[in-house]
């Protein structure tokens, strides 16, 4: 799926196979981005392009980049897909902002840019986030936001093997 959105600020556009490197450097950020990607050790150039695979080639889903609307650098990247057969629904799989961009509102400029998109073109009101309950940064953004736990799940996480409560939150987007 498509997408290019922009703001006062910011331009959120589908990643394409030239920013394979760009996501290697950020999904290598393991220790800060380890519960946005799932990944707790350097992944390699054959990750990513599976990763970058699976995203591109199913028709619901979308990966994308976040830029500054200067352009400078890619500093972010959302992901997720459309859902549901009868009752559409969006689930936001990663949401992550470099290090040196974060608490600077590209976070919640993305995702508000995000969700009201998917209500215009698809009439989208319910958004769905799974978030690991010992991440406490991740958390508290989504609760933030308007989300609230629906749902506590206790699951093995294939990034590092451990038992961790996993809480699915859900928001009903109003614009």
């Amino acid at each position: 799926m498509d997408i290019s959105l922009e703001n006062e600020a910011i331009r959120i556009f589908s990643l394409k196979e030239s920013h394979l490197s760009i996501l290697l450097r950020l999904y290598n950020k393991f220790e800060e981005f380890k519960f946005a990607t799932g990944f707790v050790e350097k992944v390699d150039f054959k990750d990513i392009c599976r990763i970058y695979a699976e995203a591109v080639n199913d028709k619901h889903s979308f990966f994308a980049g976040i830029c500054p609307k200067d352009g400078s650098r890619i500093i972010g990247l959302i992901k997720g897909a459309v859902r549901g057969a009868v009752k559409k629904v969006l689930w936001i799989n990663t949401l992550l902002v470099d290090t040196d961009f974060q608490n600077k509102g590209y976070g919640t400029m993305s995702l508000n840019l995000i969700l009201e998109y998917f209500y215009n073109a698809f009439g989208i009101q319910d958004i769905f986030v799974s978030v690991i309950k010992s991440n406490a940064k991740g958390l508290n953004f989504w609760v933030n936001k308007g989300f609230k736990e629906i749902k506590g799940l206790r699951i093995i996480k294939n990034f590092d093997n451990l038992c961790h409560n996993v809480l699915i939150m859900h928001k009903i987007y109003y614009p």
